[in-house]
């Protein structure tokens, strides 16, 4: 892990969601969250890692109930990038404050989140990982999370 940066460690308890602030938000509340930050929708690197999401999405919506994906851009920006990356299954939350990515540890005082995700299951860190490159390689990884029952 970066030294600039603090995630929160597996066990902790997770930081609520505003569910309410998701498009689209999701028809129940979800138990099991995979957590992807990315810096800045419409960045050459976050379209690579929008789009690996959406491709592994199909797969990894068979083990958790949702995948959100937390960025500072507005949240119709925010949305319409998802889309344009194919990410349709993907909801998006907008945390222009970082206020979520400090919570989670990974706000960059460029203001910026790292580019990190976290499975969240029934309000507890379950997973975390800072990924200093684009997500197509760690994508290995958070099956491997999504997949096992903790």
């Amino acid at each position: 892990m970066s030294r600039d940066l603090a995630p929160l460690a597996v066990g902790a308890p997770a930081p609520a969601l505003d569910l309410a602030a998701l498009a689209p938000p999701p028809p129940v509340a979800p138990r099991r969250v995979l957590l992807c930050f990315l810096p800045l929708a419409g960045a050459p690197v976050c379209a690579a890692d929008a789009k690996a999401l959406a491709a592994a999405a199909p797969d990894l919506l068979r083990a958790v109930d949702a995948i959100v994906v937390a960025s500072v851009d507005a949240p119709a920006h925010l949305r319409r990038f998802l889309d344009e990356q194919g990410g349709a299954r993907l909801h998006a939350l907008s945390d222009p404050a970082l206020a979520l990515a400090r919570a989670y540890g990974v706000a960059w005082p460029q203001r910026f989140a790292a580019r990190a995700t976290f499975l969240v299951e029934q309000g507890s860190v379950r997973a975390a990982a800072l990924h200093p490159i684009a997500f197509p390689r760690p994508l290995d990884l958070i099956r491997s999370w999504a997949s096992a029952r903790g």
